[in-house]
């Protein structure tokens, strides 16, 4: 079989970014039996390697460790890179110097030197992932801000919890997300996005969120959003329609229903009701 290698070279800075500065990325598919060991000049910065069929064996350190699917593996800035391969291997990379942002969390996250963690990806996630052949076609600037982003994703992608969270009772955690839809109800919540907040697979977050509150998130969500609704309705002059949009929903008509679902009142006539009470 014969190697194939594609590189992207990126030459556009991104000094204006708080991302991580990519330097090159690209796809990969050695045959068996291939050696690679960093070359010096590569030392300068990191590398993100995606495995997209098994067969490699990566080295941290002393250890050797296999690759599989969906397996990602980081090399920091500084670290001497070596992997073989025990069949055919086919990947993608990212070469970047990682912003100080990024080091931050991964400090925060007990990452000092390089890790693989093997089954992080999804389908979806590997899928995502070929847009870089696309990025060829873009500007420069476009395509290494597009390339940041994506090699930053794959990275969060793959964290566990940091020590600190670990030792946190998984009550406060999902304490800390009741808390956060409470504060911030105007902002489009999913279910997804707060699992990842507290380290939980989609299903386990919301199972255990509805154990805990007696409500599934979605049901939260609204009932968060409808008790800021009526705060406002009873203390501002503000129109039901903004009210609605300060409450996270685009369409009055629907900011209406689910009210009146809610309290069996129109906003309207909620509001007429309460603040008649509070001024009697």
């Amino acid at each position: 079989m014969k190697d194939v290698f594609r590189l992207f070279k990126v030459r556009a800075g991104q000094k204006r970014s708080s991302l991580s500065q990519v330097v090159n990325y690209g796809y990969f598919l050695y045959s068996e039996g291939h050696h690679w060991i960093r070359r010096p000049f590569e030392l300068d910065y990191g590398v993100v390697i995606i495995t997209l069929r098994d067969g490699l064996r990566i080295k941290h350190g002393d250890r050797w460790l296999s690759a599989g699917r969906g397996s990602v593996s980081v090399y920091l800035t500084g670290e001497g890179r070596e992997y073989l391969t025990d069949s055919a291997y086919e990947g993608y990379w990212f070469n970047l110097k990682p912003s100080s942002a990024l080091r931050a969390i991964l400090r925060a996250y007990g990452h000092t030197t390089g890790y693989t963690r093997n089954s992080v990806l999804t389908e979806d996630d590997i899928d995502r992932l070929s847009e870089i052949f696309a990025y060829a076609r873009l500007d420069e600037a476009t395509a290494a801000h597009r390339a940041a982003i994506l090699a930053e994703y794959t990275v969060y992608r793959c964290l566990v919890d940091p020590p600190e969270d670990r030792e946190r009772p998984r009550r406060t955690r999902l304490q800390d997300v009741a808390e956060y839809i409470s504060q911030n109800p105007g902002r489009r919540h999913t279910r997804t996005a707060l699992a990842r907040m507290v380290h939980l697979s989609y299903s386990r977050f919301g199972s255990l969120f509805r154990e805990e509150y007696g409500l599934g998130v979605g049901a939260y969500v609204t009932q968060a959003r409808m008790d800021f609704a009526k705060r406002l309705l009873r203390t501002t002059d503000l129109t039901a329609a903004e009210i609605g949009v300060e409450t996270g929903y685009r369409n009055p008509y629907s900011f209406y229903a689910a009210f009146k679902k809610a309290t069996g009142q129109t906003p309207i006539a909620y509001r007429k009701t309460h603040r008649d009470l509070s001024r009697a």
